[in-house]
Parts: C-alpha cells; structure tokens; sequence
C-alpha cells in the first residue's frame, strides 16, 4: 500500500511540480517546510489534505487514504441553487489554472450532528422548511446526510481530512473491501476506519498505519459508508 509521501511525489511528478510551486498553488496556507516532511514521509498525517490534494489536482480521498483513483473528481466548487436536485456544471479552480468544466448530477443532502445520528433521525424525511443546514454533493442515495469532520475528535478519527469539510455519509451503499465508513463505537464516539474483509471476517482499519484492523463486532456501528467530501474556500 502507497504511503501519503508516496502518492504526493507521484503527483508532483505527474504535474511536473516543484515544492515551492505546491505551496504556492495551496496559497501558502503551510510552508514549504512542512511539505517538505510530508512529501519526504516524516509528517504522515495533515491537516492540510484538501488543501493538498486541489494543488496536485487530484481526488483528496485518494490522497489521503490512496483508496480509489487521483484522477476521480474529488472538491469541485459547486454553484448551485438551494435544495434544487439536478445536473449542474460545475468548475474547480486551482491556484491560477482551472479544471474542466464537467457536468455532474447534483443534489443537496441534511448536515446533521451526532446527536442527530444517535437519535437515529432519518434525513429523508428531512426538508428545507423544518431543517436549516444543507450540503451540495452528487447523487446519493436518499438517507444520505453530511456530518461535519469537527464532529469527530481526534485527527486519527479524521482520517486526515480538514476539520473545515464535511464528509458525505450514504447508508444503503453495499460495502466493499477497501471503503471508508464512518463508525459510533460503545463510548458514542464517531469515526471514520477503512473497511476490510479479512478471512471472509469484516474489519475496521485505522488512518494510522501503526494500528492494527480491528474486528467488526459489538464495539461499533457502521453508519454508512463515506461517498464524497465538500468544503468551501
């Protein structure tokens, strides 16, 4: 498995990038230093994922995780009008330069909290006249939700993505080795582990390499799996 230093040289080989010119594409929100650590492999968590993963223009999950493909449509800036379900074109700037415009069915899903996930709410009965907060993502399915990363407490249960994105969470996705779910262990703790199928036995991984898969069992709730992320600048 490819390392989070890994996949960043391979990006700035793919581009033909310097280090000074990642940093200047992310705006300089960290320092060439500390890109340094993380494309030399000494950082190997980051907060600045997003940031990151639009320099090298590639799909952050994939950056983060090496799950899935560099080249899947990751954060696009998405214009559209509230709570209106559709196609819409869509285009993502990076630094100067900008993406293709692509046309992507769009549709809004609720931002709900823990709480709201240990209530069991259900978000398709949810609407824009009896809930306030919405999130811009692809087409879903319609128990689909978005829950901010703040909502989980350490960088670990993060899974490296940035405290100001909101990850996409779909239910009724039928899992697969190798995808990202978001969990609510015994102790009400949400997190985000990578599902494997080990020996026919389901297991939840960890962002941090250091720990061991541990088996799916009583401990924790698999909520759903996560099926995209979204942040504004």
């Amino acid at each position: 498995m490819t390392t989070l230093a890994d996949r960043v040289k391979q990006r700035m080989v793919d581009l033909g990038l310097t280090e000074e010119q990642v940093v200047e594409r992310a705006h300089r929100v960290f320092s060439q230093a500390a890109f340094h650590k993380i494309k030399s492999g000494k950082t190997k968590q980051t907060k600045y994922i997003i940031q990151i993963s639009q320099a090298l223009e590639c799909n952050s999950i994939w950056l983060a995780t090496g799950i899935g493909s560099p080249t899947t449509p990751g954060n696009v800036q998405i214009e559209q009008n509230p709570y209106k379900i559709g196609t819409q074109i869509v285009e993502g700037n990076i630094g100067e330069s900008k993406l293709p415009y692509r046309s992507l069915p769009i549709r809004n899903v609720p931002v709900i909290n823990k709480k709201n996930i240990i209530e069991r709410i259900k978000p398709a009965e949810l609407t824009p006249e009896n809930h306030k907060f919405w999130c811009p993502t692809k087409s879903v399915s319609i128990n689909s939700f978005a829950v901010s990363v703040e909502e989980l407490p350490t960088p670990n249960d993060r899974f490296g993505f940035h405290t100001s994105a909101f990850i996409i969470i779909d239910p009724d996705c039928n899992l697969e080795s190798g995808n990202m779910v978001l969990t609510l262990d015994n102790n009400k703790i949400l997190s985000i582990k990578r599902y494997e199928i080990q020996a026919n036995l389901p297991y939840l991984g960890s962002f941090n390499e250091n720990y061991k898969p541990v088996l799916l069992d009583d401990s924790y709730q698999v909520i759903g799996k996560v099926s995209g992320s979204y942040q504004e600048f």
